[in-house]
């Protein structure tokens, strides 16, 4: 039977508006699972965080390593590369990402820094000679070239590492943790190692002295 004469009759228009019912059917499931994936997906945003220089993507949770190693640049720029007119402007600038947990910390590190730039009118620079994510871990790590400019004081030159915990929240950024010492990096079991080394050694001196 040709279909298309079959379709003028009026069984055959009964058939197609069975199966055209059965079309919409299939089109309304299929917008209301879309319409839920979307309602229920988390969105991924492409950010451009300072310095960024790859491409970054930040999700609700988590960002790729072009991101967190961005942040990690700005926060090791932030905190070493001051003079004492800047120096007060550090906890403003810092406090927006400051985990709550560790706001005293920084805070007393930025007054600490700031106390002796003043004191001392001194300035100091940071140039980064390398920065990178730890592997499976929110610890962004930048190491670089640490200058002290003074006016009593000739120019100083150190390498100094800053270690940052850097989590994502909510699409935000936030510092959860700060370590800075000088020197080039060192894993935190190592560095914990030598701690309780010197801390024997100490106490052994002690006893002897005793």
């Amino acid at each position: 039977m040709n279909l298309k004469n079959y379709l003028k009759t009026w069984d055959g228009t009964l058939t197609e508006n069975r199966m055209g019912r059965y079309v919409m059917l299939v089109q309304s499931v299929v917008i209301l699972v879309l319409g839920i994936a979307l309602a229920t997906r988390t969105p991924v945003i492409e950010q451009i965080p300072p310095g960024l220089t790859d491409k970054g993507l930040l999700m609700a949770d988590d960002a790729n390593d072009a991101v967190r190693t961005a942040w990690g640049s700005f926060f090791a720029d932030t905190l070493a590369n001051v003079t004492p007119r800047t120096a007060d402007f550090l906890d403003k600038k810092l406090g927006p990402f400051v985990a709550p947990n560790i706001s005293s910390q920084v805070r007393d590190l930025v007054a600490a820094q700031a106390k002796q730039i003043k004191d001392e009118q001194v300035s100091i620079q940071f140039s980064a000679t390398d920065v990178w994510r730890v592997p499976d871990t929110d610890t962004v790590v930048v190491t670089g070239e640490y200058t002290i400019h003074g006016i009593r004081e000739a120019e100083k030159r150190t390498t100094r590492t800053f270690e940052f915990g850097i989590k994502i929240v909510n699409y935000r950024v936030v510092l959860t943790g700060i370590d800075v010492y000088e020197g080039p990096w060192r894993p935190t079991a190592e560095r914990e190692k030598k701690a309780v080394a010197a801390a024997r050694k100490a106490a052994e001196a002690q006893q002897t002295g005793n």
